[in-house]
């Protein structure tokens, strides 16, 4: 067994439990506590033990994901396995927590502890790491003894973990909220149609750091637009007609029609009903009103790290943007693609719907900076995660 002294992240305060140097957290702070050494291992089976606990005994809501324990390698780009702990798992102090994992050649390992905004905690300064006897190859699952994350492997929101704050424009009911609390998120809805948004409003008021606004968002401000609402709870509901989703989807029909006055992202910003400092990643989920989200975010887009978009490469209604020309939009504005899934196909095998995420390019940036995590991880292991509606 060796003990190996970690990297301190930004933010914390030294203090001794006993006897061991740990870095104690205040319950807001979301980021790298710490990381490193960046030390090789040669091929084997290893497990590593992290000292973590609480600060005090405060209870969150409910019972959170507070913490993640990583192993890495190739500078913090590949993930070996990790562990997310609940609160409930957690004691005042510090106690041990373990990963095991194999390794089939030498590698440069990297041990991340990353807090989560939830609760105050204390982070060891260092870890235990111990060659174990039996010749284990394979990585250990992913995910706490409670709880898997499917979402970041079925949505590609594994992203989300990088920001502290996301805006979701095309809310509906908020059925991505408990995800966005595990996750410690402050987030904006944005809803146009005005009785839903009053339920989105009943639905996130348990959750700290959501709020919400009643709006309907595209490229002009003040502008009369009819707008279409469907029968499945206004889910499907769109400025623009149906076409090859009404194909698709035959059960799903608009059943009402009304004017909204229509504003832009960057005008909401304007008129300071939002404070863009606290988002940095932007969810569009519009029906085919995303390009002209997108065009009305001129000067804002800017300041997001991240975007998500609906997309298809079909007429799924009458006039959506393609693939293309979103990401034609985002490119010209710094971002790239980084990680797509289908989500089926059009009318004939016609096309695709794609769920589609892009980040802000940022030349020359490293991976392990504190507070900054980890891209998105594509992971074909078979999980078990929470349901999106909470």
């Amino acid at each position: 067994m060796t003990t190996t002294r970690l990297i301190r992240g930004s933010f914390g305060v030294d203090v001794s439990v006993e006897g061991r140097t740990c870095v104690q957290t205040d319950a807001s702070d979301r980021g790298v506590v710490m990381y490193g050494p960046y030390e090789e291992r040669d091929a084997g089976a290893y497990q590593v033990e992290f000292g973590i606990g609480l600060a005090d005994a405060t209870a969150p809501l409910e019972d959170p994901i507070c913490v993640h324990i990583e192993v890495m390698t190739n500078d913090g780009r590949h993930l070996i396995t990790e562990r997310r702990i609940l609160f409930s798992e957690l004691t005042q102090g510090n106690a041990p927590f373990v990963l095991k994992f194999g390794l089939t050649e030498a590698r440069r390992l990297e041990y991340r502890v990353q807090a989560n905004g939830q609760v105050p905690l204390l982070v060891a300064q260092d870890v235990e790491v111990t060659a174990l006897p039996e010749a284990r190859t394979t990585v250990s699952p992913k995910g706490s003894q409670h709880r898997a994350w499917e979402y970041e492997r079925e949505f590609l929101d594994g992203y989300l973990r990088n920001v502290s704050g996301v805006v979701h424009i095309g809310a509906n009911y908020g059925q991505e909220r408990r995800y966005y609390w595990l996750l410690g998120l402050e987030v904006l809805w944005i809803e146009p149609i005005s009785e839903i948004y009053q339920e989105l409003v009943d639905n996130i008021a348990r959750y700290p750091r959501q709020r919400a606004l009643n709006a309907l968002l595209t490229d002009q401000e003040g502008q009369e637009i009819e707008f279409r609402i469907a029968n499945n709870g206004g889910a499907s509901s769109s400025i623009l007609p149906l076409e090859g989703h009404a194909e698709l989807f035959p059960g799903i029909e608009y059943v009402e029609s009304r004017k909204l006055v229509s504003t832009t992202l960057a005008g909401l910003v304007r008129s300071g009903a939002i404070d863009i400092s606290q988002y940095q990643a932007l969810t569009i989920d519009t029906e085919g009103a995303e390009l002209m989200v997108l065009k009305g975010a001129s000067g804002v887009l800017e300041h997001f790290d991240y975007v998500k978009c609906e997309a298809s490469d079909f007429q799924a209604r009458s006039g959506n943007p393609s693939l293309r020309q979103l990401d034609e939009l985002l490119r010209a504005a710094g971002f790239a693609q980084i990680g797509r899934r289908d989500f089926g196909m059009g009318p004939g095998h016609s096309g695709t719907n794609w769920d589609v995420v892009w980040k802000k390019v940022k030349p020359g940036e490293p991976l392990n900076e504190p507070g900054y995590t980890l891209p998105i991880i594509f992971d074909p292991m078979e999980v078990h995660g929470i349901e999106k509606d909470g």
